[in-house]
């Protein structure tokens, strides 16, 4: 509330109790309700005289002229009451005034509004000799450390006393308050109000709060309980209110330091109901004493770093929550791939890697460098739709949007924004897929989205809410049968979703852009609906919006304090890049078309005794003469090993920061490189005992392994290839495995799935061509080399029953359909085609 909104309030405030005070005797002197004529006129017996006055009337004129002027003077005693209180005792009683009903609630509130109109700065006396005072931040962010602690705002009538009882729990200590600010402080018996003065280290009672905290006014009436209730549902939760607002300073001058206090037209921080208060009380603040110093860095760490957030080639940048949800969804559409694919079963060289786009590299390379979290299939039930931004210091902040009606975008970075959040919610890995809704297909032109998996566009906003409210109703139906009562909306949807997982209720979100002739039909949807499942994004104004600029940065707000956040945006090609993903990963998959396989490669030469074997197959192995080297080496050094390897031609400098360090400038990048390959070299001397080889060469500008000196896996299944003879040396080769098995590697994926196409259609080939046994452990080996590969459990299956095996072929049945639901998929209608028949026993 402005002053000048305090001053017009105080003023009509004044003219009611002015009303009071003077209309009141002015009214009754007009109606001749003097107080003379109060004195009965007792004539004789009191009774006789009560009997005459009740027959002619003026019994009861003479009753309502002494209810006039006792409710005056009643009110009179009770605004006396109220401007003593405020005078003597400040703010000391007034919660109980405005917490009660009836004429002692207005009559404070009237009290209240004048007071506060004077500028009365008066609170309750002091309990010690010198003047006592709280003290707040002027800023409603949390005080930030400096060299000599937390620093905090002066208000008016605070004393060196009074902060170091408020802050330090003993005011004895004040001396140390002013040995810190002696330089500041002219006089210690009297503090400026607005001045910054330091505290030592160990200071307590310092609010703090969140970038998603916003700010109410106090109305006549609230108080911390009331407030609570409003605002989160449950009074209990006043302290929340208590924690992040005590001894802020307020419009009046005031301070908050009794939580049963508040006045009208003060300013409170209210955290959104999602977000934890960070209190001072329970988390010590981090201090020079006891900070733990950070690790140096070093060449191996430095790509290994984990931040945040995620920087696109296009410069938009997204959350590591989301790369780690693309990345998820990318691993389940590859194996929805491999399970569809062909295999011919010819022998061939090895294909060209296919490489993902830069913007799938990028989120993939991000999400690898993160650390590992459990992996979680289909949630459920799910959490609710977020929109995420992150702070100048990189901590992500979330709004959840079910805690508002809707919210709107506006500014020249709002469709990115939306790209962004829609992005979020359809690759959330949940049991049911969120759902979103835009309203138009102009609008979806507008942010560049087309039809996707999970994706519905309208042809009008009226379709959209039709659809919206058949959906609520249903939602709302479903939920008025469930039994339990927790009160809370939010808790009672998400029980009732825990309790029938089979019910298809996705979280859903509507984008639409605010229309005067929808938005009624709009805001009572989306305030029924943000308890049900249902969220509001609006590309436009709304009474919850925030103005994005084309960086992502919010540069206004309404309801929310994010100024100075920034956005997850997308562009247009990078979300178009992530929905194909989702595509992949949850529309049902074709068969993979023919591909055009390279020939079988020209026999490679094996070095008669190389001391170096690099194994590919399963985790990378090094073998140092026989024996394998699994300590001693650079991370780095390794992943160059393993690169060079899957890349027999070699390969450039710009090629491995390309592919090993993306995120490392190029000059930084080529040093780690030089560094790895030179420790690595002076490592395989030492165990080798040959000071003179390479084992890396560098020719020509470009990386490669020293066919002399190191040996490959991949050469050796090259010979086997080529020798048109693939033997059971194929199956011992292939049996450790995938290709770089649990190695985290940005670049693997393409390598690897070029290697295992070629190892998997040499070990069908061999199957073929032998017969028993053999055939069925050269399968067996494909099924460990790839467990999504269908055409291999067909190939199974059928020896299974040629055999008379019919129980091996239902035990492989069941092994594949095992697979295949983890990737939300089944067996084809072919591969059920192959099963024996069971034939039922006859009766004995």
């Amino acid at each position: 509330m402005t002053r000048g909104q305090i001053i017009l309030r105080g003023l009509a405030a004044l003219t009611g109790l002015m009303a009071i005070l003077v209309g009141i005797p002015a009214l009754a002197f007009t109606l001749g309700a003097t107080p003379e004529s109060l004195i009965p006129p007792l004539h004789g017996d009191l009774l006789i005289a009560l009997h005459w006055a009740w027959q002619d009337g003026s019994l009861l004129t003479w009753l309502f002229r002494v209810l006039l002027w006792a409710g005056w003077l009643i009110l009179v005693a009770q605004i006396a009451r109220e401007v003593f209180a405020h005078l003597r005792y400040g703010a000391a009683v007034l919660h109980q005034r405005l917490a009660a009903t009836g004429p002692r609630a207005w009559i404070a509130s009237l009290v209240s509004s004048v007071i506060l109109m004077a500028g009365t700065t008066s609170n309750a006396a002091p309990a010690t000799p010198t003047t006592i005072v709280a003290t707040a931040q002027a800023d409603p962010s949390p005080a930030t450390p400096n060299g000599d602690g937390a620093q905090v705002t002066v208000a008016h009538g605070d004393s060196l006393w009074s902060l170091a009882e408020t802050h330090l729990g003993d005011g004895n200590r004040y001396p140390e308050i002013l040995e810190l600010n002696r330089h500041d402080i002219q006089n210690p018996n009297q503090l400026r109000p607005g001045q910054q003065l330091r505290l030592p280290t160990d200071a307590v009672q310092l609010p703090a709060r969140s970038p998603l905290a916003y700010q109410i006014d106090v109305q006549p009436g609230d108080s911390a309980s009331t407030i609570a209730q409003r605002e989160y549902g449950d009074p209990a939760h006043w302290h929340r209110i208590w924690e992040i607002n005590h001894h802020r300073p307020q419009p009046d001058g005031r301070v908050w330091r009794n939580p049963q206090i508040i006045l009208p037209g003060w300013k409170l921080w209210i955290e959104p109901a999602h977000n934890a208060p960070e209190s001072a009380h329970t988390t010590p603040r981090p201090t020079d004493n006891t900070r733990t110093p950070a690790p140096p860095p070093s060449a191996d760490n430095d790509h290994h770093a984990s931040p945040s957030t995620v920087t696109l080639p296009s410069g938009a940048v997204v959350g590591i929550g989301l790369a780690t949800a693309v990345t998820a969804l990318l691993i389940i559409g590859r194996r929805r791939r491999r399970a569809r694919r062909k295999l011919p079963g010819t022998l061939h060289g090895r294909s060209e890697p296919r490489s993902s786009s830069p913007t799938l590299r990028a989120l993939e390379y991000a999400a690898l460098q993160a650390p590992a979290a459990e992996e979680r299939r289909w949630t459920w039930p799910p959490n609710n739709a977020q929109l995420t931004a992150h702070t100048t210091a990189g901590r992500p902040v979330s709004l959840d949007l079910a805690a508002n009606a809707g919210i709107g975008l506006t500014g020249p970075g709002a469709p990115s924004a939306a790209r962004a959040i829609i992005a979020g919610l359809l690759t959330t890995d949940s049991l049911h897929p969120g759902q979103v809704i835009i309203a138009s297909e102009l609008l979806a032109d507008v942010i560049g989205i087309s039809d996707s998996q999970g994706i519905t566009i309208t042809d009008t906003i009226d379709d959209a809410l039709t659809t919206l409210e058949t959906e609520l109703a249903r939602r709302s139906r479903l939920l008025a049968e469930f039994e339990p009562d927790l009160g809370d909306d939010t808790a009672l949807w998400r029980a009732y979703q825990d309790s029938d997982p089979a019910e298809a209720l996705p979280e859903i979100l509507l984008y639409i852009a605010p229309s005067r002739r929808a938005n009624l039909r709009l805001e009572v949807i989306l305030t029924l609906g943000r308890t049900r499942g249902i969220h509001g994004l609006l590309h436009g104004p709304w009474p919850t919006r925030l103005e994005i600029d084309d960086s992502g940065t919010i540069t206004g707000a309404t309801g929310h304090d994010l100024l100075g956040a920034r956005l997850e945006t997308l562009g247009p090609l990078e979300a178009a890049d992530i929905l194909a993903t989702v595509n992949a990963a949850r529309a049902e998959s074709p068969a993979e078309p023919d591909e055009e396989l390279p020939p079988a490669p020209p026999p490679p030469s094996l070095p008669a005794a190389a001391p170096v074997r690099l194994a590919v197959f399963g985790p990378f192995r090094i073998y140092v003469n026989g024996k394998e080297l699994d300590s001693g080496l650079r991370k780095l050094s390794r992943e160059l090993m393993a690169y060079l390897a899957t890349h027999p031609g070699g390969t450039t400098l710009d090629t491995l920061q390309d592919q090993i360090l993306p995120n490392t400038p190029f000059d930084k990048a080529k040093s780690q490189i030089q560094t790895a390959v030179s420790a690595l070299r002076a490592q395989l001397r030492s165990l080798t005992g040959d000071a003179d080889a390479a084992f890396i060469t560098y020719r020509v500008e470009r990386y490669q392994l020293d066919p002399e000196t190191v040996t490959t896996d991949l050469i050796e299944l090259d010979h086997l290839i080529a020798s048109d003879e693939p033997s059971t040396s194929l199956i011992e080769l292939c049996r450790p495995g995938e290709p770089l098995a649990d190695d985290l590697y940005s670049w693997a994926e393409p390598v690897r799935e070029s290697i295992r196409q070629q190892a998997l259609n040499a070990l069908l080939h061999l199957s073929r061509n032998t017969e028993g046994h053999q055939a069925i452990d050269a399968l067996d080996t494909a099924v460990h080399l790839d467990p999504y590969a269908e055409p291999v459990y067909q190939r199974l299956i059928q020896l299974h029953t040629d055999s008379g095996n019919p129980n091996a072929a239902f035990a492989v049945y069941r092994q594949l359909r095992a697979k295949l639901a983890d990737i939300d998929s089944e067996p084809t209608a072919e591969t059920d085609a192959l099963l024996p028949i069971r034939r039922p026993r006859p009766h004995r």
